[in-house]
């Protein structure tokens, strides 16, 4: 049995939780203070800039980011800066946000309209670019390290998002390949939250090294349970309707891993050869052949083995406790291949 797997059972009565993902290791105290950091930062703009920059602020998301760079901070030397850094990575992940429904043509974000639908995509574009640039500049006032440890992110991030766009309508997309977009468009977030983390702490560089490490697969085990979950899940667990990526011709990982000749394959080549994004019947009927078929259970087991490559990262890790919490967030995260525990 993996470390993680004795995770995956329900969380303790009164045990605070997030959409099913990881219980909430912020006090409310420090929800409130990192709000508020995200606020000061973009509330210097013209006002024609800082409404649409503020657009999301009432509806944070999960900071899941952020909890793993405070989390990580406070096993070092903490202080109240951690806050600042946290609220830079929550509006670096916001700015891609952005980006990304102008690209995808998304009509909510967050349980609100996106701020391309309500404003225009121009808008949302500057927005995001604004965002991000308000945020590198507050980073290389704290830390120039933390400010190079997020250009060089960036430039990570914006190529998984380019190397997603080519695989678009593509139906042979190698594992590979897709992996390759994972890691520099999610993973790269949450390397750089416990890469962040880890310097606000101050800690040794071979812990740092160790932790840019775990950030990084675990922010790819977090996409590959999102895309697994557009297949499993139902539209009340999801909160949205399955099949997203589906809709775009996007080839996630229930698609890629499989026979290269069961009914699966074969339909998706069929869509294929008519040289047009999938209608919503089509899509459904590709879900409903990926859940008759073994293919959900391949990816679990492969999922659970890049859940496991996540702990091992921590194997040195001096900190006992922060090893436990770390364990304990990935663990939490595979409770969402369980379409009952991501209920919980």
């Amino acid at each position: 049995m993996s470390q993680l797997t004795a995770l995956r059972e329900p969380p303790p009565p009164g045990a605070a939780a997030v959409s099913g993902l990881p219980r909430h290791s912020l006090t409310g105290e420090d929800v409130a203070a990192l709000q508020q950091q995200m606020a000061s930062l973009v509330s210097t703009a013209h006002p024609m800039a800082r409404q649409p920059a503020e657009y999301y602020l009432g509806a944070p998301g999960k900071l899941l980011r952020s909890q793993l760079l405070i989390g990580i901070a406070r096993a070092g030397r903490f202080s109240s800066d951690a806050f600042r850094w946290a609220a830079i990575i929550e509006l670096i992940h916001l700015s891609s946000l952005y980006h990304d429904d102008v690209v995808d043509n998304a009509t909510t974000r967050r349980s609100l309209p996106s701020l391309n639908n309500v404003l225009g995509p121009q808008v949302a574009v500057l927005a995001g670019d604004y965002v991000a640039a308000r945020s590198f500049c507050d980073m290389v006032r704290l830390s120039q390290k933390g400010g190079q440890v997020l250009t060089r992110g960036l430039e990570r991030l914006c190529q998984g998002q380019i190397e997603e766009i080519k695989l678009d309508g593509k139906a042979d997309v190698h594992l590979d390949d897709y992996l390759a977009v994972v890691e520099n468009k999610t993973g790269t977030l949450f390397e750089i939250a416990c890469h962040l983390g880890a310097l606000a702490g101050k800690l040794p560089p071979r812990e740092v090294e160790a932790l840019r490490l775990f950030g990084s697969r675990l922010g790819i085990v977090y996409q590959l349970i999102d895309d697994y979950r557009d297949f499993a899940s139902s539209d009340a667990e999801l909160g949205k309707e399955p099949g997203q990526d589906l809709v775009r011709g996007i080839v996630t990982l229930p698609l890629i891993l499989g026979p290269d000749n069961d009914a699966v394959r074969q339909y998706v080549q069929e869509i294929a050869s008519l040289g047009a994004k999938p209608t919503a019947e089509e899509c459904q009927r590709l879900i409903d052949l990926v859940r008759e078929s073994a293919r959900l259970q391949g990816c679990r087991e492969f999922i659970q083995d890049r859940a496991d490559r996540c702990v091992a990262a921590l194997e040195d890790l001096p900190y006992a406790g922060l090893k436990q919490f770390l364990t304990d967030f990935a663990g939490r995260l595979l409770v969402l291949l369980d379409p009952a525990g991501a209920r919980r």
